[in-house]
Order: structure tokens, then sequence, then C-alpha cells
């Protein structure tokens, strides 16, 4: 039995404007991206222009995600939640590469499968994580 929300993130990809010829990327955060609060918004008018950006709607999805099926991207989930009262534009980039990297993911999910050993029968639940590459 695997579990997938290949549907629900094919929908969350199109909300987002990922579409089909978007590159997928590797890993869940990219080694580049170094977020702080010092790239929290700190002016009015940058305030002002984070506001439109749907932000805490796409990591709270993203979170959704993470629980259920895609545990590989806890790390990443888990910095990007830290800034969802005051996020940036840097923000804003490290969520889309993670949309980058489900896209190429999508079709992955948790699976389990029925072990006999012995008397003793059991399930065994895997999931193919590769936080190198």
């Amino acid at each position: 039995m695997c579990l997938s929300h290949k549907q629900y993130l094919e929908k969350l990809l199109q909300k987002f404007g990922v579409t089909k010829d978007t590159k997928p990327v590797g890993t869940p955060l990219g080694a580049h991206f170094k977020l702080s609060s010092q790239q929290c918004p700190k002016t009015d008018e940058e305030k002002m222009k984070m506001d439109g950006i749907p932000y805490a709607n796409l990591v709270r999805g993203l979170m959704y995600v993470m629980v259920c099926t895609h545990s590989d991207i806890a790390h990443a989930g888990g910095i990007v939640s830290r800034f969802m009262h005051n996020p940036g534009r840097e923000h804003w980039n490290v969520v889309k590469w993670i949309l980058g990297y489900l896209h190429g993911t999508r079709d992955k999910g948790i699976c389990f499968e029925r072990c006999e050993e012995g008397i003793d029968k059991f399930s065994v639940g895997y999931m193919d994580l590769n936080f190198a590459g």
C-alpha cells in the first residue's frame, strides 16, 4: 500500500504557477539559501509588497504534505515556517524552491509492504530520501 498526495500536489503546484515546463530541483533546500530575520521587510513599502504574496497559505500547504507523505521536506518546511509572520523576498524564493522540488517528486509517497519473518507478521514502511542529491 502506498500513500501519495499526487493530485493535491498538482493542484498546489498549479495554484502557485509551477507548470509542467518548470525545471524540478533535486533537493528540498538549496545550500545557497541562508535565511534570517534580517531578510524580513523593515519598511512599510517592503511590507506592502509582500502583503500580496500568499506566503502563509503556501507554507501551510507544504506543512500538510510534509506531515502526511513527504517527510523529506521537513527540514526545509521548518525553516520557512519561522518567517510566516513577516516573510521577505528571499523567504518567498525558498518556498518556490521547495515547490520546484515537489514538482519533481510529486509521484513519490510512503509505501508499506507486508513482511513475514517466522511467526510474527508486521508492516514495514519506507520512503526514499536522498538529502545529498
